[in-house]
């Protein structure tokens, strides 16, 4: 039978498609009629066309299949319209994709979140994990992640639904082909567009990575549970510094706090709704993101599911010479390969 994937042309999406084709698996490609197929280009699928708001297009979707995997949603830090943009097709879109699953019989669904859904600590050693939530996200994603992922657990309980939860952190590595937010902020710093820092953290970790911990999720997970599918925990500015030392770049020397971020990022908010432009900084990233540190441990899926994570100058490394081969940053920034 076949496995749906639904997101499968966004980063997760087509490099689980690989993944499964590899195990030689059959797989259909849910994707939407303005869905750009260049992810999925001579990659043997079949592809149906739904929309996670047409509760009867994901119902034909699903019909056969024994296992879906639930990657679409909007992974942009901001839009002109967030609530109608990112939000909805989040929250309606869970809900309709478990409704769906429910009616066509499917018997094991992975919903991936993120790491984002738990919220930050305000310390590196913060302790947070996944019995905890965001209580009060302020960034369109952020708010579309959280509540989605409790919308799923909520359905998982009243239709009883086998569900199993995987929570990515800031994934890089290849196959990036409409370039996230994630690989934007190694290519903006390569292209020295990023003139300062912040206090905060994240778990990096490779996109390959993340697709054997879903595929061992399917096999392994244990239906309701959040699995945190993390890399090595570092710091921002470690962060810039690592891709600093590694492309001859300059780690930026300004430290904003939330104060001195807010007072950049309102007249940047305003300039992008002016000009339909993508704004470095909003306020509600500074207030999400600035001393907010998002470094969760993978402990129980290493535990329960036997997950592994590659080192992060691999992950680095990968991602930088995946944006050198599609021409978004130039070719002369000289990588030093971890050896």
């Amino acid at each position: 039978m076949p496995i749906l994937v639904t997101g499968s042309t966004g980063h997760v999406g087509n490099s689980l498609c690989r993944a499964l084709i590899s195990q030689r698996r059959p797989v259909r490609a849910m994707i939407r009629s303005t869905s750009n197929l260049r992810a999925l280009q001579n990659l043997e699928v079949e592809t149906v066309e739904a929309n996670l708001l047409v509760p009867e297009s994901l119902e034909q979707a699903m019909e056969g299949c024994d296992v879906v995997y639930h990657a679409a949603g909007v992974y942009e830090t901001w839009t002109a319209n967030p609530e109608l943009e990112i939000i909805q097709p989040a929250v309606e879109g869970t809900r309709n994709v478990l409704q769906a699953a429910k009616a066509a019989k499917v018997k094991k669904i992975i919903y991936v979140s993120s790491v984002v859904a738990m919220g930050g600590g305000t310390t590196f050693d913060h302790g947070r994990g996944p019995e905890d939530w965001f209580s009060d996200p302020a960034l369109p994603y952020n708010i579309a992640k959280t509540r989605s992922e409790q919308i799923a657990h909520q359905l998982s309980e009243t239709l009883d639904l086998p569900v199993i939860f995987v929570l990515p952190g800031l994934i890089l590595g290849g196959n990036d082909f409409r370039v996230t937010p994630s690989t934007s902020l190694i290519s903006t710093f390569l292209r020295g567009r990023i003139p300062f820092y912040f206090d905060g953290a994240f778990t990096v970790v490779h996109v390959d990575d993340v697709v054997q911990g879903m595929l061992k999720a399917e096999a392994h997970g244990v239906r309701g549970t959040r699995y945190v599918l993390g890399g090595e925990q570092i710091t921002v500015l470690e962060l810039f510094d690592h891709l600093a030392a590694m492309t001859k770049r300059q780690t930026p020397g300004l430290r904003l706090t939330d104060t001195s971020g807010k007072f950049f990022a309102y007249p940047m908010k305003w300039i992008g709704q002016a000009f339909r432009t993508h704004p470095l900084l909003t306020p509600e990233f500074v207030k999400d993101h600035f001393g907010k540190y998002y470094n969760f441990d993978s402990r129980q899926a290493r535990e329960d599911l036997g997950y592994e994570y590659r080192p992060l100058l691999r992950v680095l490394e990968d991602t930088i010479n995946w944006l050198i081969r599609r021409g978004i940053v130039p070719d002369n920034i000289r990588v030093v390969e971890n050896t």
